[in-house]
């Protein structure tokens, strides 16, 4: 399973402040976009800040003003329900992917939910209270993630990234052996000619330890279309960018049974031969009458069985290119495996 491309990735960078539960919740949302933009990994084609509210009254669009500052600062960062002042902001991907946009939203209803969304459009109409929109946006998961577990603890983020801008992000926590959440924007490979919108975003949640709840409870198989699928979602606004959002579930080149493939559940040793797992591509599969069959794979990423260690990295240690999330490998070429 040789990396079609470069990968760069950063491992168990701390967030800034877990001294309570709310300021680790903080530190997390503000990490996320710090791990794209100024802390990018080195090689990474980073991201940059188009429009932002720091959630004291602070904001604008399009402006390429980045209120949440480069330095953590809690203040800046404040989370609110819908129609209160509170913090967001919009992320402009690279020429070379799109470019496309990302809107992190902290908005809720408790300190460790977050709202992201993407498109290929601008985002416009921020205000204090509201994020702004975009046309033919799609939300990631539905209208807000549980991103982690609420706690005071030493949490971790962990992120790859091509020279594109493709990326991952993760956050995780010693002891738990688990990922709390798993995000990621990326270009397909092998894809039809005619979908003008060849990117699809992923995010996952998960509340415990190894196993079919791992990645959400259905696994690396979500059907999402925008709206929540048990804490995780795949999706796409169409492939042509229609307003109508299309149903995009993952699925792998093995046979698929009821919310998990057949290959995770069933291979759970290594190969006798030489000790290692198998991996099968993952690609995604529109379900839509009128655009059914295969859209494109996910470069880089393999479907892998129940037996391998989560957060684990493949091959080894020493000649890493992937790391094990939940029931993916995930490209990840950071030496040393993130801290779970």
């Amino acid at each position: 399973m040789t990396l079609s491309r470069s990968w760069y990735s950063n491992v168990n960078v701390a967030a800034s402040d877990t001294s309570t539960a709310p300021l680790a919740a903080k530190s997390l949302v503000w990490g996320f976009k710090n791990q794209l933009v100024t802390s990018a990994p080195s090689g990474g084609g980073a991201w940059s800040v188009v429009s932002s509210n720091d959630g004291t009254g602070g904001f604008g669009n399009n402006d390429d003003n980045d209120r949440w500052t480069t330095s953590f600062d809690s203040t800046k960062i404040v989370r609110a329900a819908a129609g209160v002042n509170h913090s967001w902001i919009v992320l402009k991907s690279p020429v070379a992917l799109g470019p496309y946009y990302l809107c992190l939203d902290f908005v809720g209803a408790a300190d460790n939910l977050l709202s992201a969304s993407f498109s290929k459009n601008t985002y416009t109409g921020g205000t204090a209270t509201a994020a702004p929109t975009s046309t033919n946006s799609i939300t990631m998961a539905g209208a807000t993630v549980t991103f982690f577990d609420n706690t005071a603890n030493p949490h971790k983020m962990q992120t790859t990234m091509d020279a594109n801008g493709n990326f991952w992000f993760m956050i995780s926590k010693n002891g738990t052996g688990f990922f709390y959440s798993l995000w990621g924007i990326q270009t397909l490979v092998e894809t039809r000619a005619g979908d003008s919108w060849p990117v699809f975003s992923f995010n996952a949640a998960n509340g415990s330890s190894r196993g079919a709840g791992e990645i959400t409870n259905t696994q690396i198989i979500f059907n999402s279309g925008g709206a929540a699928a048990a804490g995780g979602g795949v999706g796409g606004r169409g492939f042509g960018g229609a307003a109508t959002v299309q149903s995009v579930p993952i699925y792998s080149s093995m046979t698929v049974s009821g919310t998990a493939a057949y290959f995770q559940d069933v291979v759970t040793t290594s190969n006798a031969a030489d000790s290692t797992y198998d991996g099968l591509p993952a690609f995604v599969v529109t379900t839509t009458a009128s655009n059914m069959g295969i859209r494109g794979r996910i470069p880089d990423v393999y479907q892998i069985s129940d037996g391998a260690a989560v957060g684990s990295s493949h091959p080894n240690s020493t000649s890493q290119e992937h790391v094990v999330v939940g029931n993916l490998l995930i490209p990840f070429t950071a030496v040393g495996a993130p801290s779970l």
